[in-house]
This record gives structure tokens, C-alpha cells and sequence, in this order.
């Protein structure tokens, strides 16, 4: 589809329909132009944004960041990647939200053409606020994308959006209106001056769709009128179809280039930071080092200090260590000898040992015939007793005899304590 044909279905497609059949088209003539994974049309209303997806989505794609930025440009904007957003931090959270990369922005009011003329000072020249968005999952998806109908396509596409918006507010309003008027005629008599305002309302209000209708009647005369300027446009854009194909290579190589210069920038970037915060780190590790080596400095004086005193108790040892050698010595000689003398020590003990062992076996052989003589002792005194018992005579005798006994008894218990 040309651009004359795309600018007539966007007029002709104006309807009270709140702007889903200008969606539709638009849609439709996107696809063709610039394929895309999502897309959406932005219009200011007095209460803020209205966001109309032109896919199959529900998400809102852009952020007011973005918008007022584009409306304020009055220029198309591109981002080739998802990194360019982040001066735009409520868009960057949607884009990365929807898994989204590359975006076209297009404002339905134009400020200036492509070569940056200044197009009108007029703000209802321009046409409305807003904005034509698309984008894609993948970077770099709009870089070789002609302007030359997206341009008069977003501005058209703008005003088709306001007067079908506008159309559908006054067809609400109209009939809202016809329907009271209906319901007041049933009782012409208690409601006559309300139904006369109604009437007035409802005259005024058709007025307005009138003039409503008119704008879209001009608005497609302007469609024809742009159809036409297109077609010259298609005719100059002709002879420079082979230096729009030219540039065009050489955009695609520049762009090859310059985004191999954009992730070396970022390589080098990161690079960058990683030396400074290298660099940061060494100048810490230095002031620390420095402030090291003054306490080494102050640790190996004082270990100087140390060290000689250390030498001279040394010296001090080693004078001791010899004065110990030869004491050492000495009580080694006074150690043989004491052992010399241990040695006949122990043979004189082990000669009294064995002495007194024969000593215990005579004592032993001793004590047998003691205690054989005491028996014998006492049995004779036994009988001696007896006998004394028997013959008062021999009693005294017996006594000496016993005394006799006794003396000999005494005697023998003297040789054995000896």
C-alpha cells in the first residue's frame, strides 16, 4: 500500500466509535511499514494519557517519561536497545517488564521535517499531543526504517484519533440528549421549559457535531491534500531512491561499526571503573604499605636494639656454657669415680648379703635347738614337779635342780640374744 492510500483509509476510517476503526488501520498500515511485537497509539486527554494498544496486549508500553520528552521534542525518537531507556526509568521498567529491546517513537504533532525546519508556530497546526509507539524484542529493529510514511502517517493518524474520540463524545451526548427530549414530550405541560433547554442543548450540541463532522470532512480533504503531496513526495523520493539505498548500506555498516564502538565503549568503560577501583585499592594498599614500612622501620630499630642486646648476653652464655663445660667435666670425672666406688659398694653389699644370709640360717639352726634344749628343759621340770609332789624329800633338791635348770635356762636364752 502507498502512502496516498494509507492517508485516505486513516479519513476514512474516522467513526463514533472511540477510534478503534482508526486503530485498526493504523495497525494494518504499521505492519506493513514497520512489523513490530508490540504497538501502541498515546493521546493527551484533559485527564491524562490515553493508551490504545494496536495489537492483541493489554500493558501500557511507554512511560510519561518518554511521551513528554517525545512531545516536547516534536521529533521521532529511536532506541536501539534496551541500555538507551534507562534515561527514561519508568519506560526502561515496561520495556524490560514486556521483554521488550528496541523502540520507535513517532509524535502526532510534528515541530520540525526531516531536515529541521521549523513547520508551523501554530499549536493547532501541529495537531494533538501524543505519540505513535512501537517496539521489539530484539535491538536494533528500526535502524534501517523509513520515515517518509511513518512521518505523515503518525501525524494523520493523531487528528483521526481526536476527531473520532470527539465524534464518539458528541454521538454519547446527542442521544443522550434526543432520549431526554423524548422522555420530557410525554408531559408537555410540567416540563415545557425544561424541554425548551433541552431543545437548545440538543441544537447546540448538533451544531457542534456538525462542526465535528465538517473538522472530519476536512480532515479528509487534508488526507486527500497529503495523498497528493505524498505522491509528489513518491516522485522526488524516486530519483533518490538509489542514494536512500546507498545510505542506507552505509547506515547499516555505521551501524555495525558504531555498535561495535558501543560495546567497546562499554568494554572499555568497564575496564575503566575496574582500574580506577584497581587504582584505588593499590593507592589504599600503598598508604597502607607506607604506614608499614614506618612501623617496620621503628620494629627493625627496636629488633637492632634487641638483637645486640641479645649478642652481648650471648657472649655472656657462651662464657657461662664454658665455665659449665669444665665443671661439666669435672663432675664427669667425680661421676666415674662415683661409680667406681658404687660398683665396689654394691659387691661389698652383695658380700654382706650373703653373709647375712649364712648368719640367718645359723640363727634359724639356733632357734631349732633352743627351742629343742627348752623342751626338753621344760619337761624335765615338769617331771621334776611331779616327782617333787610325790617325795617331800627330794623337793628341795628338786628345787635346787629347778634352780639348776632355771640358771642353765637363762644362760641359754643370754647366748641366744647374743
Amino acid at each position: 500500500m502507498d502512502i496516498s492510500d494509507g492517508l485516505l483509509a486513516l479519513a476514512g476510517a474516522v467513526a463514533p466509535d472511540g477510534g478503534r476503526g482508526v486503530g485498526q488501520t493504523l495497525r494494518a498500515l504499521l505492519q506493513h511499514a514497520a512489523p513490530f511485537d508490540a504497538a501502541e497509539a498515546v493521546l493527551r486527554r484533559r485527564e491524562g494519557w490515553a493508551h490504545c494498544r494496536l495489537d492483541d496486549g493489554e500493558a501500557q508500553i511507554a512511560g510519561e517519561d518518554l511521551l513528554a520528552h517525545v512531545v516536547r521534542l516534536r521529533a521521532p525518537l529511536r532506541l536501539d536497545d534496551l541500555p538507551e531507556a534507562a534515561a527514561f526509568p519508568e519506560t526502561h521498567r515496561r520495556l524490560s517488564a514486556l521483554n521488550l529491546r528496541s523502540l520507535l517513537a513517532i509524535p502526532f504533532s510534528a515541530g520540525t521535517d526531516q531536515g529541521g525546519a521549523e513547520l508551523s508556530r501554530d499549536p493547532a497546526a501541529r495537531g494533538p499531543e501524543g505519540a505513535v509507539i512501537l517496539a521489539r524484542r530484539f535491538g536494533w529493529a528500526f535502524a534501517g526504517t523509513s520515515l517518509h510514511f511513518l512521518w505523515p502517517v503518525a501525524g494523520l493518524a493523531g487528528r483521526a484519533f481526536e476527531l473520532a474520540v470527539a465524534l464518539t463524545a458528541l454521538t454519547d451526548r446527542t442521544e443522550t440528549l434526543e432520549a431526554e427530549v423524548a422522555r420530557l414530550a410525554a408531559s408537555p405541560q410540567a416540563q415545557e421549559a425544561e424541554r425548551q433547554r433541552l431543545l437548545l442543548e440538543l441544537e447546540e450540541a448538533r451544531r457542534e457535531s456538525g462542526e465535528a463532522w465538517r473538522a472530519v470532512d476536512a480532515a479528509r480533504a487534508a488526507g486527500v491534500e497529503a495523498a497528493s503531496r505524498a505522491l509528489d513526495l513518491e516522485g522526488l523520493l524516486g530519483h533518490a531512491a538509489a542514494e536512500r539505498d546507498a545510505l542506507r548500506d552505509e547506515q547499516a555498516r555505521t551501524s555495525g561499526e558504531l555498535e561495535a564502538e558501543r560495546r567497546s565503549g562499554r568494554e572499555l568503560g568497564v575496564g575503566l571503573e575496574a582500574a580506577r577501583g584497581r587504582v584505588g585499592e593499590l593507592e589504599a594498599a600503598l598508604g597502607e604499605g607506607r604506614s608499614r614500612e614506618d612501623s617496620l622501620r621503628a620494629e627493625a630499630e627496636h629488633a637492632r636494639g634487641e638483637v645486640e642486646e641479645l649478642q652481648a648476653q650471648l657472649a655472656g652464655l657462651r662464657a657461662e656454657a664454658e665455665v659449665a663445660r669444665e665443671q661439666l667435666e669435672s663432675r664427669g670425672r667425680e661421676a666415674t669415680e662415683a661409680t667406681r666406688a658404687r660398683e665396689s659398694a654394691e659387691e661389698e653389699v652383695r658380700h654382706w648379703r650373703a653373709e647375712a644370709d649364712r648368719l640367718r640360717e645359723r640363727l634359724a639352726a639356733a632357734q631349732a635347738d633352743h627351742d629343742a634344749h627348752v623342751r626338753t628343759l621344760r619337761q624335765e621340770l615338769e617331771a621334776a614337779h611331779l616327782a617333787a609332789s610325790d617325795k617331800g624329800v627330794a623337793l628341795v633338791a628338786a628345787e635346787e635342780r629347778g634352780r639348776e635348770l632355771e640358771a642353765r635356762l637363762a644362760a641359754a636364752r643370754a647366748r641366744r640374744r647374743r
